[in-house]
């Protein structure tokens, strides 16, 4: 257990970080924990109200409101209780935890960092990770950089977010180039009904780890504003780690009547970061420093049978990166960049009288940036521009099935015309049984980077794409204390974009390296056996004909929520099987397979207070989810949190 608790950790209790271990340990292992909470309704269990997850209205796969259990794709919701409950301030870290199938690489006790080394790849059934084939998401409108085409996970607070959904599979019809394979929707926070929340947490812990949150939430009348504010630091557990964020976003809103609702947000981050490199490749002198943006204003309309909504949004970021260099080697020139998208999306759905539901969608962004590094210029104000409208109908029937088909026509400013339909179908065997089937086109465009940016780049890239067939089944069982779901998948997609190196090529280049296979299964439960406990399974195991890097074959969650009076502990042990730790796997590929426990123990002494410690790796477990860079052993976080 040497380094559970760094010196921070030890001036606060420096007896008692031993013991606070072996209790953690102890009741995870009895306990078999992770866990998801809701807010108490009436007289309702909260953990039982959210166990009832197939009546949980979502927007991110159809834009109007649906029950999940009435949506015919892959779909997942990581509720705000479930986010808070998880003790972790990125939401990627919450995701990766919660999401079958869905994965994100780490190296550090916090941030991920951005350039060479860097991690937080996002993946979804085997697309993504180490490029952009998942679309990130605040209120359904893309976020990504616009010269590199990939969120950046470290702007993403974990304190934000009311919910997360998250549509596992092609997403392409409602959001374009990017959702080839999937969409994560960060739905930001506010409050339902009159009153002002406040909340307060300081969190310290290993290698000096120091994490600080402040929220305020306010709803008077026809006024609504969240506001919040978070500082992150940590030495890391290697040399040249060291990590700092700050970030805050406000949200104001404004109901101009019963029908129409305005708001505006805007985020803003900056963080620094250093690289070590690889251990068996250190590197000296490496660091960026990012800052970015990201603001949006909508004007919202409801009128019970059609509704929709009009957003303008931006988004910016200006990086500094210095590369590192071997030891004794000359400094590298400084690499400078800054990059933008704004765009619009309008939407409005309406529902007739006969079960119809007809969406119709208009979108278009523009985005780009420029980029050089001493003398060299990368991208020099590179722009590219896309546009699309796009269709969905969806039609009740005889009340048990629903039928639903969608298309898409984008517009291209460097590939022209791109056609994307899907179509999927519902049925309700009995009012807690449905089983659902669909088939759906997923696109991307190649970024700036892989076709201009640096020497990997190939201009004559063409997009890729792929065709995902699915079935599955979802039940609900005693009463609602148990609920399962289960599905198959069937993907398969052509001008795959990876970077190919010598031998097989003269110098490293971005090449359509041809036809791509996945197939895979996924499973979920949550089991409500007590009013105060909660237990969750998840399950996937994924095969692919072409090996895709930072992409596990067998990802396995369990966890679970236990409260004793004014005690809760929560915890979960996820287990990683035969995990890719290489962009582009080679002839004999680096594979690993570990399991982590992670727990959080809380304390009420007073409704509004809460005492609590954290552990994370608590197996001790050694592993890499990216190759060179080792994840660190223990770990633990001392914490308070104020609600006024």
């Amino acid at each position: 257990m040497t380094g559970f608790f760094s010196v921070s950790m030890k001036s606060l209790f420096p007896a008692c970080s031993k013991p606070i271990t072996l209790l953690l340990l102890s009741g995870c292992i009895v306990l078999s924990l992770h866990v998801s909470a809701a807010q108490p309704s009436g007289g309702e269990s909260p953990l039982l109200a959210e166990a009832l997850e197939l009546d949980v209205v979502v927007v991110t796969a159809t834009r109007d409101s649906v029950r999940a259990g009435d949506v015919p794709y892959s779909i997942s919701v990581v509720d705000r209780q479930t986010v808070e409950r998880s003790g972790e301030t990125a939401l990627f870290q919450v995701l990766s935890k919660q999401v079958p199938g869905l994965f994100v690489t780490e190296r550090s006790v916090a941030g991920y960092g951005i350039s060479t080394g860097a991690s937080g790849g996002l993946s979804i059934r085997g697309m993504g990770a180490s490029s952009s084939r998942v679309l990130m998401l605040i209120d359904g409108h893309p976020q990504f950089m616009g010269l590199f085409g990939h969120p950046v996970a470290d702007a993403y607070m974990a304190q934000d977010v009311e919910r997360v959904e998250v549509v596992r599979g092609p997403a392409s019809v409602l959001y374009g180039s990017g959702a080839m394979g999937g969409a994560v929707n960060m739905i930001t926070r506010k409050l339902n009904q009159d009153g002002m929340h406040s909340r307060f947490t300081a969190m310290a812990g290993s290698y000096n780890t120091q994490k600080l949150r402040a929220q305020n939430e306010i709803r008077k009348g026809r006024f609504s504003s969240f506001l919040s504010l978070s500082h992150d630091r940590s030495e890391g557990h290697r040399d040249r780690l060291d990590y700092r964020n700050t970030a805050g976003m406000a949200k104001l809103g404004y109901a101009l009547s019963d029908f129409w609702t305005v708001t505006a947000d805007a985020s803003l981050s900056g963080f620094v970061s250093e690289y070590p490199g690889p251990v068996m490749a250190p590197v000296e002198d490496s660091r960026g420093d990012i800052m970015r943006l990201t603001s949006s204003l909508t004007a919202r309309n409801d009128f019970g049978h059609t509704g929709g909504a009009a957003t303008l949004f931006y988004n910016y970021g200006d990086h500094e990166i210095q590369d590192g260099h071997a030891p004794g080697a000359p400094d590298q020139p400084l690499y400078r960049s800054t990059d933008d998208m704004f765009g619009v999306n309008i939407y409005q759905w309406y529902r007739f009288r006969t079960g119809t539901t007809v969406t119709l969608g208009l979108d278009g962004r523009h985005y780009g940036g420029s980029a050089r590094k001493g003398g060299n210029v990368f991208a020099d104000d590179r722009q590219a521009e896309e546009y699309a409208a796009y269709s969905q109908v969806r039609q009740s029937l005889f009340g048990a099935l629903t039928l639903e088909a969608g298309l898409r026509v984008e517009r291209s400013s460097r590939f022209g015309t791109e056609v994307i339909p899907q179509g999927g179908a519902v049925y309700r065997l009995t009012e807690n049984h449905t089983i659902r089937a669909s088939v759906s086109k997923g696109y991307r465009s190649p970024n700036i980077r892989e076709l201009y940016m640096f020497p990997p780049a190939n201009d004559q890239l063409q997009p890729e794409s792929m065709l995902n067939y699915e079935a599955g089944m979802s039940h609900r069982l005693f009463q609602g204390k148990l609920t399962a779901q289960w599905g198959l998948f069937y993907s398969e997609g052509d001008n795959l974009i990876q970077t190919v190196t010598p031998p097989v090529v003269v110098r490293p280049q971005n090449l359509n390296v041809g036809q791509f296979r996945h197939k895979g299964v996924e499973a979920s439960l949550r089991w409500t056996p007590v009013d105060d406990a909660l237990f969750t399974a998840g399950y996937s195991y994924l095969w692919m004909e072409r090996p895709m890097g930072f992409t596990p074959r067998h990802q396995l969650s369990l966890g679970g929520s236990y409260a004793l009076g004014a005690f809760r502990l929560d915890a979960d042990f996820q287990f990683i099987g035969d995990l890719y730790t290489e962009a582009v796997p080679s002839a004999t590929p680096l594979r690993e397979t570990y399991g982590v426990l992670d727990a959080r123990l809380g304390y009420r002494p007073r409704r509004n207070l809460e005492i609590f410690v954290k552990g994370d790796n608590l197996l001790d477990g050694r592993y890499e989810t990216m190759s060179g860079f080792p994840m660190p052993g223990i770990t633990g976080l001392f914490g308070v949190t104020l609600d006024l």
